[in-house]
């Protein structure tokens, strides 16, 4: 599926803690984490709330981000301590999810050659070569007022998290541009990792904590989860259109595969 990737930065003291080896180049080591966002045609004229498959399990249920009384960031933030994710439903609309499908479609077709198909090395620390078969970073607010409205879903809930940052154990200093992925066979084998890229990328998996991932569609499919340091069967989470999953990327490793092509 398309997928939007900001995460949340941490202080520059803190940096290169959470850098991890393995890259095939030998050169450096290199794990991200993106924000999911997929594509969903839509044909209501009305704003009207996603429907649950059924499938999709949600630790938080709410209407908007509006969190008055404290208590949405409390519910989320509490189950990032407990369990490193929570499964949201955060009142993402067919109006803005159709809208950013239309813009992804648009690059897609006029733009293709800001896609990238990222290298082994890459994927493992975006979606997994599945989820991330392509990316694409986003040029806000130019590629379109869907995907604007989309990358501003995330800095909303950075917002929202922010004062409670302390209870997290991390120290947020901001959030990185969106990355837009494309989930599916990637046409293209994946290119060899470069020592340029390699810097690139180290960049921002070296200071990623939190990963935020919006599914924009059409189809949904399944997030798995692992920790990384525990021999411990992974966690299998289904998300469909209009999910909002908040994960703690420097814990979980993560991979996601679609249903279809999205």
């Amino acid at each position: 599926p398309y997928t939007l990737a900001p995460p949340i930065l941490p202080h520059p003291a803190s940096a290169w803690a959470w850098a991890r080896a393995g890259l095939r180049s030998g050169q450096c080591g290199v794990q991200h984490r993106p924000m999911l966002l997929q594509r969903r045609p839509i044909v209501a004229k009305k704003k009207k709330k996603t429907k649950s498959s059924g499938l999709v399990k949600y630790d938080v249920v709410s209407d908007s981000i509006a969190d008055e009384d404290g208590s949405l960031s409390k519910k989320i933030v509490g189950c990032l301590f407990q369990k490193g994710y929570c499964v949201a439903n955060l009142g993402v609309g067919h109006e803005l999810l159709s809208s950013a499908l239309k813009d992804a479609s648009r690059l897609e077709a006029d733009a293709p050659e800001r896609f990238e198909v990222p290298a082994v090395e890459v994927a493992d620390g975006l979606l997994g070569e599945e989820g991330s078969s392509q990316v694409l970073e986003l040029d806000v607010p130019l590629d379109g007022v869907g995907l604007q409205k989309a990358d501003a879903h995330f800095s909303r809930i950075f917002d929202l998290l922010l004062p409670l940052q302390g209870e997290l154990g991390v120290e947020a200093q901001g959030r990185s541009k969106g990355l837009l992925h494309v989930a599916g066979c990637a046409e293209d084998d994946p290119p060899r990792l470069t020592e340029v890229e390699c810097q690139r990328w180290l960049r921002q998996f070296g200071r990623h904590r939190l990963m935020l991932i919006l599914v924009l569609g059409p189809a949904g499919g399944k997030l798995e989860l692992a920790p990384f340091d525990e021999e411990a069967n992974p966690i299998e989470l289904h998300v469909e259109p209009g999910s909002t999953v908040l994960l703690r990327a420097d814990a979980l490793s993560h991979r996601f595969s679609s249903t279809a092509r999205s």
